[in-house]
């Protein structure tokens, strides 16, 4: 992506983490025991909400949580109906492949299945960046949470930046397509910038008007200048 601003004066391999850190997700089959309340006790698998039956205490959000964290929050729950509950989730069946969707600029868009430990990095190289897909500013959207904008212009030299983030079942995946940044500033009505598809082209004066709302009336236009990455003023 290339950067011109306007100034007018006045991932990688498929890393796998620890069991204990695991987090319940869709498909998922969890074996919950309530110690001496047999009628409480069973396996519930994963919903596509996230969430599991339980008896009683109805639909548990699980998805996201570690193993403890969801036996900590069923007892919690139950403390309102037995003594001293005794609570512990095992992970009676993995969910072997997370199926995800991947669209934008990439080879292969629409829904991909990875295996466990699979990390949106892993989904990317899957389905294979075009050569106008804008790593940097790959996006991730899960169920209930804010789209999270990742950086993995790593990929194309073999070495990702970004934190570890396993997928989830039914996550969306948005590869972006590579832009023109272009930035207006100075004597301008809106200074700010735009981004611009690669093979759309801007004239200077439809930049200033299109981006920077026109000019000031005291702006002088005879000492304007473009300043583009790697080369030298232009005035």
């Amino acid at each position: 992506m290339a950067t011109v601003a306007l100034i007018i004066a006045a991932p990688p391999c498929m890393a796998r983490p620890p069991l204990a850190d695991y987090a319940a997700s869709t498909g998922d089959v969890l074996s919950v025991t309530v110690f001496g309340e047999q009628q409480f006790s069973g396996t519930f698998r994963v919903g596509p909400t996230g969430t599991i039956p339980m008896p009683v205490l109805g639909n548990i959000e699980v998805g996201g949580s570690t193993l403890k964290e969801i036996a900590d929050a069923i007892t919690e729950r139950f403390q309102r109906l037995i003594k001293r509950p005794m609570v512990t989730v095992a992970l009676d069946e993995l969910a072997s492949e997370r199926k995800v969707f991947v669209t934008g600029e990439a080879q292969q868009v629409g829904p991909m299945l990875l295996p466990y430990g699979a990390t949106v990095a892993d989904a990317v190289t899957s389905a294979g960046p075009t050569n106008i897909a804008d790593l940097r500013y790959v996006r991730l959207t899960r169920l209930a949470e804010q789209p999270l904008t990742l950086d993995l212009s790593g990929l194309r030299t073999g070495v990702v930046t970004e934190a570890f983030i396993p997928l989830e079942y039914g996550d969306a995946i948005y590869v972006p397509r590579i832009e023109d940044r272009v930035a207006v500033l100075g004597a301008v009505n809106q200074p700010g910038e735009s981004l611009m598809p690669v093979a759309r082209e801007i004239r200077v004066l439809e930049a200033i008007s299109a981006i920077g709302g026109g000019l000031t009336d005291g702006a002088d236009t005879g000492s304007a200048m473009i300043l583009r990455p790697g080369e030298s003023v232009i005035h």
